[in-house]
């Protein structure tokens, strides 16, 4: 980089960082830490900069991972979201205890033994509507 290059730069308060991979502005005086980084990526509590792409389902960034997930995920606590379906059946948006909002076709009922325990037990799950079920037992009597 040319030195009127070098000299925009710091005029403009923006240090090159030439070890941070996607990095746009480094941390003022550093090379090694990020401050803001290049579009689809932010910046960890390390200075790194981190694929957005890599958090399926997550919302809103923050230094560690994701803070908010978008509806049908959950935070593991880690930085990470992880699908409602994995801990619930028929669950289309929930919380760390229980499933919020059932499928289509599927209401809230207490059956905690049939899935997968997370953090803090199973409140809820989602079974079909009693006339779904109801439904499907008449259109087998009738098949046979």
């Amino acid at each position: 980089m040319g030195l009127f290059a070098v000299i925009v730069l710091v005029a403009l308060g923006r240090s090159e960082c030439t070890t941070v991979r996607q990095c746009d502005v480094c941390v003022e005086g550093s090379t090694t830490q990020c401050k803001t980084c290049n579009e689809g990526y932010f910046v960890t509590s390390t200075g790194i900069c981190t694929e957005k792409a890599k958090y399926i389902g997550c919302e809103t960034f923050g230094d560690t991972g994701c803070t908010k997930c978008k509806a049908g995920y959950v935070t593991m606590g880690n930085g990470v979201c992880e699908e409602c379906k994995l801990f619930f059946t028929h669950c289309a948006d929930c919380n760390e205890t229980h499933c919020k909002t059932c499928d289509t076709g599927y209401k809230a009922r207490d059956a905690s033994e049939s899935v997968k325990q997370i953090a803090g037990g199973v409140k809820q799950v989602c079974g079909a509507h009693l006339n779904s079920l109801v439904i499907a037992v008449l259109i087998l009597i009738i098949m046979m």
